[in-house]
């Protein structure tokens, strides 16, 4: 089968990227033709049917007049693919997704809150965050702030109604892959038809294997630099036990960045405390494999922690927050210790206990569960329902020559 995967940044950035490309990989290994298209490369990228970028496919908005849209340099890149799927990992401008949805058959994964929530989080566990999404977002926002990306009310206004239209047009997708059950029930109480939506984890691959502990007891925190991540809650946390030895490092980039490096100084710690920018999948493992103990501190639900996964599979304990999704995916886990989210004491806790070595390590992964021929079934079923139904071809639409277009590999 000839797959066509979707997502605007293309490489190692993050664990979204990370399991599309490890998707591709085993779609490739299973005999199928992979190719993928996006809008960036960060990191390393190994494509490998093809590749192609399509400028603006991030940026497209509802409100583009028709000669600023990427639709039509988008409609042509994949025709010369001539995809027989179409798998989505970030969900596009409504236009976009209508287009694709109506001539070739489709399917999304939600790696994110960003199906369910305009805001791409959700910061509480019992809020209108956790009913359907849209207006009463406004009233969410003046107590938690979700929407402070967004500079004025007419911005906020303007990102809801974009938000509503897609909605509108994925739901119409036959198949919603969720990639944990936080995810899927996000998706159901937002509105999607729970007949079509599908839970299927991301594989778990592991790089490389725990070693020797670091001489000076070592900690690692990977992640997108943000709010909801919680790294503030570890600097405060670690400043609170500056008396023993420690160091902790904090791999990735991202707006908070600035934030943190002051309050790392405010806090007398910024000599101990070191800021990596964000590494490869294969680095970060080697990385990983002299740390003490993998830190994911969130204030925020987490969709999935992929590399608090992996972290485990090589064999280096986790330190989590108990919030959505980790309450339930790594709930009496081997190797895993839950501290109550947002609890400086609680975290600092579980910290000097890793520093004593209390925490049980976790069973090193011999393999990932295969997950490949469920991907497999959707892809055949969205095929089928797409074929039953009154085809609409598309008409010769050639390659705008503003459009950039970059294809490699083959």
């Amino acid at each position: 089968m000839r797959v066509l995967l979707i997502n605007p940044t293309l490489g190692e950035a993050y664990g979204q990227e990370r399991a599309m490309h490890q998707l591709g990989e085993e779609l490739a290994r299973q005999g199928h033709k992979v190719f993928y298209l996006g809008e960036y490369i960060v990191g390393d990228f190994d494509p490998l049917g093809g590749y192609a970028l399509v400028p603006g496919l991030s940026r497209s908005s509802w409100t583009d007049r028709s000669g600023k849209t990427p639709l039509r340099a988008l409609l042509s890149t994949i025709q010369c693919v001539a995809p027989q799927i179409i798998h989505l990992h970030d969900a596009l401008e409504a236009r976009l997704l209508r287009a694709l949805r109506r001539h070739y058959p489709t399917v999304f994964t939600a790696h994110t809150m960003a199906a369910s929530c305009p805001a791409s989080t959700r910061l509480r566990k019992a809020s209108v965050c956790q009913s359907k999404a849209g207006l009463a977002c406004l009233f969410a926002d003046l107590h938690d702030g979700c929407l402070s990306d967004f500079r004025n009310l007419a911005r906020k206004v303007h990102a809801l109604e974009s938000y509503r239209r897609r909605d509108r047009e994925l739901k119409q997708l036959p198949s919603i892959i969720a990639v944990s059950h936080y995810v899927a029930d996000t998706l159901v109480q937002n509105g999607y038809a729970p007949e079509r939506v599908t839970v299927v984890e991301n594989p778990i691959v592991v790089r490389a294997h725990a070693s020797a502990p670091a001489h000076v007891p070592l900690f690692v925190s990977a992640s997108r630099l943000v709010k909801h991540k919680g790294i503030a809650l570890a600097l405060e946390a670690f400043a609170s036990i500056r008396d023993r030895e420690w160091k902790y490092y904090i791999v990735g980039d991202g707006p908070e960045k600035g934030k943190l490096q002051k309050l790392s100084q405010s806090f007398g710690i910024d000599e101990r405390v070191h800021f990596v920018p964000r590494l490869g999948q294969k680095q970060l493992h080697e990385f990983l494999c002299n740390a003490t103990a993998f830190l994911q501190t969130n204030i925020g639900p987490e969709p999935f922690g992929l590399t608090v996964s992996e972290a485990l599979a090589i064999g280096v304990p986790a330190i989590v927050a108990k919030l959505p999704c980790f309450d339930s995916r790594f709930e009496n886990m081997r190797g895993v210790r839950l501290v109550q989210a947002g609890s400086t004491a609680a975290l600092s806790l579980a910290l000097v206990e890793a520093l004593e070595a209390k925490l049980v390590l976790p069973q090193i992964a011999k393999h990932s569960p295969n997950t490949i021929e469920v991907i497999e079934k959707i892809y055949q079923q969205a095929r089928s329902d797409f074929l039953s139904r009154p085809q609409k071809r598309i008409g010769a639409l050639s390659i705008n020559g503003q459009s950039s277009l970059q294809v490699g590999g083959g």
